[in-house]
């Protein structure tokens, strides 16, 4: 189970283990989020637990393939939020990046199985191919604390990663780095990321954004394509916007 799963990464103290003193800590921060959601799971009630298992089956296919440093904080819904520490900061963001581009190969290929195997017709199963995977990625100081066996991030820098969920990125699809985050990590080496500006009550973000092929602009699958996407879902590579 996925509760199970993130129990088990998150594990660190016992029922008695006493909470620790809030910590100022340089954190590379990660949100991973299914966009196609919200429709996902209420075109009909009758195939919401379908649609529930169908979406933790990917996020668990996604946080299988994340490795020390990167850390899970906590699920929320139909994303996961983790981190990495690390006094190399460059390391780290680089290290993290290359951790998130294979959360996209993951979620593909547990897509595609799924796709493969699913004789149901409920409306969750025809439209597992309608669903996509964006990530964003910030560096910055965050409040670490520990309470028995559970970790806390807080302070703006966790603010601001949340707030980028809601942007103005012409796409489902894609890797988003801050510019301190892209800073470190250099980028996708060989890609040309698109850079934008975000406005929030924090300020302008700068961002640079990483288009998966083709997926610009790009609208989801009509819902009678889904036999057709059974039969030749593609993994997409990430490359530069155009």
């Amino acid at each position: 189970m996925l509760a199970t799963a993130a129990a088990n990464k998150l594990a660190g103290g016992g029922r008695g283990a006493e909470t620790q003193m809030a910590e100022l800590k340089q954190a590379a921060l990660v949100l991973t989020d299914i966009s196609g959601y919200t429709r996902f799971i209420t075109m009909r009630a009758m195939s919401l637990l379908h649609a529930e298992q169908i979406i933790t089956d990917l996020l668990e296919a996604v946080v299988a393939s994340a490795e020390y440093p990167l850390t899970i904080s906590k699920f929320e819904g139909d994303a996961v939020f983790l981190y990495a520490f690390g006094d190399d900061q460059p390391a780290v963001a680089k290290d993290v990046l290359s951790q998130v581009v294979a959360f996209t190969t993951a979620f593909a290929s547990k897509q595609r199985e799924l796709i493969a195997a699913s004789e149901c017709p409920c409306d969750a199963h025809v439209h597992i191919a309608a669903l996509r995977l964006k990530s964003f990625l910030h560096f910055g100081e965050v409040v670490f604390k520990k309470i028995h066996q559970f970790e806390e991030l807080a302070g703006e820098e966790v603010i601001l990663i949340h707030r980028l969920l809601k942007n103005s990125v012409p796409s489902k699809e894609y890797i988003l780095l801050t510019e301190r985050f892209y800073q470190f990590s250099g980028g996708l080496a060989g890609q040309q990321a698109e850079q934008r500006r975000e406005q929030y009550g924090l300020g302008s973000v700068p961002i640079y954004v990483y288009y998966a092929a083709g997926s610009k602009l790009a609208e989801p699958p009509a819902a009678d394509s889904w036999r057709a996407e059974k039969q030749g879902f593609l993994s997409r590579l990430f490359t530069p916007s155009k």
